[in-house]
């Protein structure tokens, strides 16, 4: 019994640390020199993920901002859209690392503070405030992947706005393919860990609070006799009786004692 919990609490830890790791991965992936370009039958110089955005940024910037340069209508849409592109991707990336560090740090806050029932409430009204339930976790985690693609973005944007017969080597597809396993394994880990989370109440997304029925507590034990709830217990206590009684005069029952 012992190794089924370690087990299963090993996988609702690695849950909230696969997808850092991933970041991180996914980060040294685009460190490696596998994207390069084929414009006009010429083979272009390999460079890492890493490399084009940085030197598409600042081309696009140089291009719309510069006062050396005078862009013209073709060049303005395309150089604009780009800008745009790799600001809105890049934007994406970071909600994906701000959302798996919010939830380990919540995570861990909750698991910390377990014998504090109000402090564990709060921390966990305040991480489903953002991020409500499981779907939209994926989701949010999903939004590193346009960065990933960034290469086959671009190759779209200059075939389409520049008509420009530009195509990308396959093996910038290995960043590609890589944050796409990244991203699967962790939204598998993510759905695989919802029953051990229940089962050992770990489930961060639980809007159950840890509340006993006043009805189930006895008077010496749980309920002082000067408390609001001893108090209600008490009118809960006497309804029922009075019912109690109206019921055995309604089939006679007092009779038949007599």
């Amino acid at each position: 019994m012992n190794k089924k919990k370690n087990s299963g609490v090993g996988i609702i830890y690695a849950r909230y640390i696969l997808p850092i790791a991933a970041d991180i991965i996914l980060a040294i992936l685009m460190c490696f020199p596998v994207v390069r370009f084929l414009l006009n039958s010429e083979l272009k110089e390999k460079m890492s993920s890493w490399g084009l955005v940085s030197n598409t940024w600042n081309t696009s910037r140089n291009y719309l901002f510069s006062s050396g340069t005078t862009p013209n209508a073709e060049g303005k849409m395309f150089y604009t859209t780009v800008f745009v592109a790799l600001i809105v991707c890049m934007l994406l990336f970071i909600v994906s690392v701000a959302t798996n560090i919010f939830t380990l740090v919540c995570a861990g806050s909750v698991y910390a503070s377990r014998a504090d029932k109000g402090k564990e409430n709060t921390i966990k009204n305040l991480y489903l405030t953002f991020i409500p339930n499981r779907a939209v976790y994926i989701i949010l985690r999903g939004s590193a992947l346009p960065l990933a693609f960034c290469p086959y973005l671009l190759v779209f944007f200059y075939r389409r706005l520049l008509l420009y017969a530009v195509s990308v080597i396959p093996t910038a597809l290995i960043v590609g393919i890589g944050a796409l396993v990244l991203f699967v394994a962790t939204a598998v880990l993510t759905m695989i860990s919802k029953k051990y989370e229940l089962r050992f109440d770990m489930n961060i997304f639980s809007k159950k609070k840890s509340t006993v029925s006043i009805e189930h507590k006895t008077r010496e034990e749980d309920i002082p006799d000067d408390s609001d709830e001893y108090k209600i217990y008490q009118m809960k206590k006497a309804s029922k009786d009075e019912q109690t009684e109206r019921i055995r005069k309604l089939l006679g029952l007092d009779e038949e004692d007599k």
